[in-house]
């Protein structure tokens, strides 16, 4: 059931970043969408999720958050997201904790009795209409989290901007105006992208039970060649906070066979006040 945090800005034409205020409340929705084209056959897909962002408390040492799914109390949907709602608190130097982990715990506790799942069960994969993983770490909810954090440290012109699929870190540019648009392209690494299906090739073969070591999977990835490129477009107010990222990453995988694939996909995250 497996499905990055706000700092002080400087920005000569935006200012400092407005300080977030107990009782902030904002929408969180994440859309993505991918095509695929190889030898005259063209494949999409699409998906999306929500979240609810509340301040509870903002102080020298940092800022207490809770983050939650958009579901009545009483929505079925709300046992199998145990994660969530998760309390964080994000202090000053870095440090991420999770306050209400025994919540998190008790409700996981809960999902696997009323699922009949067996502890052992907990970091396995299976296969439905897609991949899943039954995940039963609390921990694993910061990933998520830092995921859907649009915020970077700086949003400044010429200041570094990375992604962990990139080769080097880019450049943010802005748009020179009034827009509160920032830009920032990057190259690919092939490397992440090997291990990335790599990992999932060794997933696919445990549920397809023809298993293959992650050292296999990831030297016949390596035998094909990735090149590609990663846009990435922050939209801010006039105050420095990012309100959406619209990441696009274009990638053209030439197979051993010859056989070329291109791959694009574009994840848009916006985050609202509501």
């Amino acid at each position: 059931m497996t499905c990055v945090l706000l700092a002080a800005l400087s920005a000569p034409a935006w200012g400092q970043a407005q300080v977030e205020q107990v009782g902030d409340q904002f929408q969180i929705t994440v859309f993505h969408k991918s095509e695929s084209k190889s030898e005259g056959s063209t494949s999409t897909s699409s998906g999306g999720h929500a979240y609810l962002e509340q301040i509870l408390s903002v102080s020298e040492d940092g800022v207490e958050r809770s983050y939650d799914l958009p579901l009545s109390p009483d929505d079925d949907e709300r046992i199998i997201n145990w994660q969530f709602p998760v309390r964080l608190f994000e202090a000053s130097d870095g440090r991420v904790e999770i306050l209400n982990r025994s919540e998190l715990e008790a409700r996981r506790d809960s999902w696997l009795q009323a699922e009949e799942i067996p502890v052992e069960a907990c970091g396995t994969w299976h296969f439905t209409w897609n991949a899943f993983q039954l995940d039963c770490d609390p921990d694993a909810i910061l990933e998520t989290i830092r995921a859907i954090n649009i915020q970077p440290e700086s949003l400044i012109d010429g200041v570094a901007f990375t992604h962990p699929a990139a080769l080097y870190p880019g450049q943010l540019q802005s748009a020179k105006d009034d827009s509160g648009l920032f830009r920032v392209e990057m190259k690919i690494n092939p490397d992440w992208f090997y291990r990335t299906n790599a990992q999932s090739d060794v997933i696919v073969g445990d549920i397809m039970r023809k298993p293959i070591s992650f050292e296999e999977a990831y030297a016949k990835r390596q035998a094909e060649q990735i090149t590609g490129t990663i846009e990435v477009v922050l939209k801010a107010d006039a105050n420095g906070r990012v309100r959406e990222q619209i990441t696009s990453i274009e990638t053209i995988r030439t197979e051993v066979a010859g056989k070329i694939k291109t791959e694009i996909s574009t994840e848009t995250i916006k985050r609202e006040r509501i």
